[in-house]
């Protein structure tokens, strides 16, 4: 992104100021946070940085990032300033580590900031969070359905306007195409993100958690070398198919050297 447009360069430092003065403004009046809060700030922190530096292996050159599931237990058990420095430490943390291009790591920070901060908007309205209704029943569905909604429309407005300014195509029409292209697959797999984040939060204080989080390096693993297994049989497909074609070459030469 170091051939950024004037434009998409304005864009990304009006969201990061956006996001920032949001958490800031959200987290007033600042208070000391009590031990047992810190701890579990910094552990969801450092999953959100996981979920950028391991992603689970689809296929080849395809990977699925949890970090919705992260970012959706975050604003569960956060006041909305605090859910959005969280996503936004653990993202930059990542970036860091990967030494990603600056503009780059500060729009991905910026943006998930922003897409907790919808998240939160929604809950907030609901009385729903931290400080409101946070007992976990089926009167928590709907807000919870709303705000992850609103985080995904917000998440694919931000990249396509971002896509649209850098590229110089009109935003109303990337805005659109955005929406047209979201596929099923991709639907349920967030909604799953969603289900699973939800679990998590109102495990938290529970040691049924641990039923979910022990299993996920070996989970993990499993996936990664399936993944690596089709790579690899991928490939080895790929070169029989140009072995084929060089022996059908080599052959038509042949005959046409007889004929």
């Amino acid at each position: 992104m170091r051939d950024l447009s004037w434009p998409a360069a304005c864009y990304v430092s009006a969201l990061s100021v956006l996001a920032l003065g949001l958490s800031v403004a959200w987290l007033m009046p600042v208070a000391t946070p009590a031990p047992g809060t810190a701890m579990l700030a910094a552990i969801c922190a450092t999953l959100m940085t996981v979920t950028w530096l391991r992603p689970i292996p689809r296929g080849f050159k395809r990977k699925l990032y949890l970090d919705d599931s992260v970012l959706v237990a975050t604003i569960l058990l956060f006041k909305p300033g605090a859910a959005m420095l969280i996503a936004g430490a653990g993202t930059i943390v990542a970036h860091t580590i990967r030494r990603e291009d600056r503009v780059q790591s500060v729009f991905n920070a910026s943006q998930i900031m922003l897409k907790a901060g919808a998240g939160v908007a929604v809950l907030a309205a609901f009385g729903t969070g931290p400080d409101g209704k946070l007992a976990y029943d089926l009167a928590l569905v709907g807000p919870i359905l709303l705000a992850s909604l609103a985080m995904f429309v917000a998440n694919h407005l931000m990249v396509a306007t971002m896509i649209a300014l850098a590229s110089g195509e009109p935003v109303l029409r990337l805005w659109y195409q955005t929406t047209r292209e979201v596929s099923n697959a991709e639907m349920v797999e967030y909604v799953a993100q969603v289900g699973f984040g939800t679990v998590m939060a109102a495990l938290t204080f529970s040691w049924a958690l641990l039923l979910l989080v022990l299993p996920a390096p070996l989970a993990f693993k499993f996936l990664e070398r399936q993944s690596e297994r089709r790579s690899r049989i991928g490939r080895a497909a790929k070169a029989d198919g140009r072995d084929a074609d060089h022996q059908c070459e080599t052959f038509d030469g042949a005959a046409t050297r007889v004929v």
